[in-house]
């Protein structure tokens, strides 16, 4: 209730699809609602932006909105459902990476959340060949990764590892955005580690993150060492060997995440013995940080 006697939806996607079920009652209007949903003042005739997720849903019946969207906003199409269908989903995933690429669509971090609906058979090849292409830009090849990884692809191991070490083994200067890809990657192998991707990863657990002229190495580290320990690659002696003091606290929480959190809650009573033999030799820790003491602490914690 917003008062004098009129009523909001909580959920706006409920008031497009209402909106959309009756407009498309009336199909010979359908030119006369798409002026109404483009922006007057915007030269390329973009939507308003609050009627885009209406215009999603007008999109499943109006062809022609649909091959519009499809060809200048395909984002928007992301705001309704899309059908579980190759048909459909593919071309749209094309169209997305295809806009990102040729730079006719800014990259939105929030847009994240909705690529889940692009999975589909035939997605895999797909964003492999984004993934694997040199020329391809950044930004596309960073929504590819994580287009991957929220409709959980699988089959993308391979060019997701070359990813994640690119930077490392070219030594790539501190700005480069390969290395926000490389931890991006990093992040979408976490689920899909086996034994000959863990030997791939083995460069990342070995970053002294100390001395690393880039920070984001640490955030590499974290995410390495994260999917082989989940993966059971890496045993109790070796990621305690392979810890290394944090450098800059801006990147480095998968790295304290992994310390914290998912190397306790992996150790099992089979296991536990030498990590709290590790654990009774810390005392103050690495510099101010303390980082060892506080893995110490959530060792004695899982004990």
């Amino acid at each position: 209730d917003t008062g004098g006697g009129r009523f909001d939806f909580i959920f706006p996607e409920v008031a497009g699809y209402l909106a959309a079920r009756a407009l498309r009652q009336r199909p010979e209007r359908e030119g006369e609602v798409r002026k109404l949903l483009s922006d007057p003042v915007d030269a390329a005739a973009l939507l308003v932006p609050q009627l885009e997720e209406l215009a999603a849903w007008l999109s499943l019946e109006w062809r022609d909105l649909r091959e519009h969207l499809l060809a200048t906003q395909p984002e928007v199409l992301l705001a309704g459902p899309v059908p579980y269908d190759p048909e459909q989903r593919l071309p749209l995933a094309s169209a997305l990476l295809a806009g990102y690429a040729g730079g006719r669509s800014e990259y939105d971090m929030a847009e994240v959340g909705r690529y889940h609906k692009l999975a589909c058979d035939g997605l895999a090849e797909l964003l492999r060949a984004a993934l694997e292409e040199p020329t391809q830009p950044v930004r596309a090849r960073i929504a590819a990764v994580h287009v991957a990884e929220a409709a959980v692809v699988f089959g993308l191991a391979e060019p997701l590892a070359h990813l994640a070490l690119e930077p490392v083994e070219e030594a790539a200067s501190d700005d480069d955005e390969r290395w926000f890809l490389a931890a991006e990657a990093a992040r979408a192998l976490a689920a899909s580690v086996d034994a000959g991707i863990g030997a791939r990863l083995l460069p990342l657990v070995d970053l002294d993150v100390t001395n690393h002229e880039n920070p984001r190495a640490q955030q590499l580290k974290g995410l390495a060492l994260r999917a082989l320990w989940r993966a059971g690659l890496m045993n109790v002696d070796e990621v305690l060997a392979h810890l290394t003091p944090t450098r800059d606290w801006t990147y480095d929480y998968p790295y304290t995440q992994f310390l914290k959190y998912d190397f306790p809650a992996g150790l099992t009573p089979e296991n536990l013995a030498p990590a709290l033999d590790w654990a009774a030799t810390q005392e103050n820790g690495w510099s101010d940080l303390h980082m060892p003491r506080l893995l110490a602490d959530a060792i004695n914690l899982r004990a």
